[in-house]
């Protein structure tokens, strides 16, 4: 399936409401954009995948206390980059494997 921004952003409110978060405009791109971004190289992007990634991603950033905004209702990129570090990172040296 090919997403369009708009389809995106709906997914992203709905895992918002899910979680009780507000995202901010640089979490929403960092969550966004990847997704784009491998659409446009050619990658198979289903939507359930999509979903449950970005729920995934945005569950972990809630569970923390988000470094900029100290608190774990208003979500930066920064707590989602640290999110998808503590979910998924395995590339060493760069990141440990994660945390089970």
């Amino acid at each position: 399936m090919q997403f369009q921004v708009f389809e995106l952003e709906q997914v992203l409110d709905d895992a918002e409401a899910a979680y009780k978060v507000s995202l901010s405009t640089a979490a929403r791109s960092a969550l966004i954009g990847p997704v784009l971004e491998a659409q446009a190289f050619g990658s198979a992007v289903s939507n359930a995948e999509v979903q449950a990634s970005i729920a995934t991603i945005v569950a972990e950033a809630a569970s923390q206390i988000d470094p900029l905004t100290r608190n774990r209702t208003q979500i930066s990129s920064v707590a989602i980059a640290a999110a998808i570090h503590r979910k998924f990172c395995s590339i060493p040296p760069f990141c440990s494997p994660p945390i089970p």
